[in-house]
């Protein structure tokens, strides 16, 4: 009977520490770190100037209860992303704060890469965390074409439809209409001109066009853009074995989220 007792107890507390979560509690001296060890920021082609983007940093540790500061450098050294301040203060009994990267927009070129590293450094009242120290900061400038690429719902003035359409890529700076006049067949593009000019001009540059029943046009155009990628065009199609007007109108072009 002892020992079938002795027995149960040893069992019970066997379990019990099984059962008991390991603590990971940090208790070590308070440290400064990045929660996000990289970042990626697009900047959209019709940001000019500067522009900041917000770096967020916490402490590990007890949190102090006077204002402490974290100094920071940021590599390697530009005119294109840089500091306007290297040391950061930490208010008393905050566990957390954040910085602002400046980004020079006006002096990246579209479609390019940059990268830079924001590092915490020793020189500051709080020390960096070993493995969270720096933070990759990745920026990419949007080129000038993408704004106009993607789902557009459009309003037809001749017709007073309103249906979807999608854009896609060309050459240069072309982009292709996929579903011209809601009746093109697959593959029968109709190209658009977008010119980087004070008057943010389009247009349809003349070009034969056949529609999915087979009827063949010389279709042309030109409008204007926005700042947002809307399209506002007045469009001409002739038929194409006469050379006379079949119809003529507007089309609005508006990017679908």
């Amino acid at each position: 009977m002892k020992t079938s007792l002795s027995t149960t107890i040893c069992l019970f507390l066997i379990i019990l520490f099984s059962c008991k979560k390991e603590d990971k509690t940090y208790r070590g001296n308070t440290q400064a770190e990045f929660p996000r060890t990289d970042i990626t920021e697009k900047i959209p082609f019709n940001v000019t100037g500067t522009t900041s983007i917000t770096i967020p940093l916490q402490i590990i540790g007890t949190a102090y209860n006077t204002d402490k500061t974290i100094t920071l450098e940021l590599l390697p050294a530009n005119n294109i992303i840089y500091l306007e301040n290297k040391t950061l203060t930490l208010s008393a009994n905050q566990y957390s704060t954040s910085i602002n990267i400046i980004i020079n927009t006006d002096s990246c070129s579209e479609g390019v890469n940059y990268f830079s590293y924001l590092r915490i450094t020793d020189s500051g009242e709080i020390k960096p965390s070993k493995n969270y120290d720096s933070c990759a900061i990745k920026l990419y400038k949007q080129p000038f074409i993408d704004m106009f690429l993607g789902k557009y719902s459009c309003e037809e003035s001749a017709s007073q439809l309103k249906y979807n359409t999608t854009f896609i890529a060309g050459t240069g700076n072309t982009i292709k209409n996929t579903n011209f006049w809601n009746f093109s067949p697959t593959d029968g593009y109709v190209i658009f001109t977008i010119l980087k000019d004070v008057n943010r001009t389009i247009n349809i540059e003349e070009q034969d066009w056949t529609d999915r029943k087979g009827m063949s046009y010389h279709i042309s155009g030109s409008g204007n853009y926005d700042s947002n990628g809307k399209i506002i065009i007045q469009y001409k199609m002739l038929e194409a074995e006469s050379d006379t007007l079949y119809e003529s109108g507007t089309h609005i072009y508006t990017p679908i989220e």
